[in-house]
């Protein structure tokens, strides 16, 4: 590491991740709901602060960026219009939109973005023989493109908590 107490935390990750989204009409009567559950290869940089608590517990919080690419995943989409219902899970479609711009390449209702980056931040133990840890990912792109695609708002970004355990392989 960088001292006792600085450290750089990196990686490549497969995360999975889920959203969901739904469009009532016809007074809530009728409706379109999709859930999304994709996949994820994601590299974090975080710089990590250690704090020793014993001489075999340390405390440290860790911040950082991510970027993320899409890989695969599942997506269910269930509608009713009437007396209709219908329900099909499929493989996720990722578009190749560029997630820094506000246009829509590439855009459908059900395509996700491929690329993802946005902010780390957490807290944990390292407990020696093993590392609890808590995080969470503050998306900073758009999942998917929309018409209402401004990259100024919080809508439509990912929003993640994770917890985990770990066993350090090398001390």
């Amino acid at each position: 590491g960088l001292s006792e107490t600085i450290d750089i935390e990196t990686g490549v990750l497969l995360t999975g991740r889920g959203s969901k989204a739904e469009t009532y009409f016809n007074g809530g009567n009728d409706y379109v709901k999709a859930k999304f559950n994709p996949l994820y290869i994601e590299v974090p940089v975080n710089l990590v602060i250690n704090i020793p608590m014993t001489t075999t517990t340390k405390l440290f919080f860790n911040a950082g960026p991510y970027a993320a690419v899409g890989v695969g995943g599942k997506s269910k989409l269930q509608t009713k219009v009437g007396p209709l219902e219908t329900s099909s899970t499929r493989d996720i479609e990722f578009s190749n939109d560029d997630p820094f711009t506000s246009g829509q390449e590439d855009a459908a209702y059900d395509k996700l973005k491929r690329f993802d980056v946005g902010l780390n931040a957490g807290v944990g133990l390292d407990l020696k023989s093993f590392i609890l840890k808590a995080n969470y990912g503050f998306g900073l792109t758009k999942i998917n493109s929309t018409e209402s695609n401004n990259s100024n708002d919080d809508k439509n970004k990912y929003r993640t908590l994770s917890i985990s355990v770990g066993i350090p392989l090398s001390r």
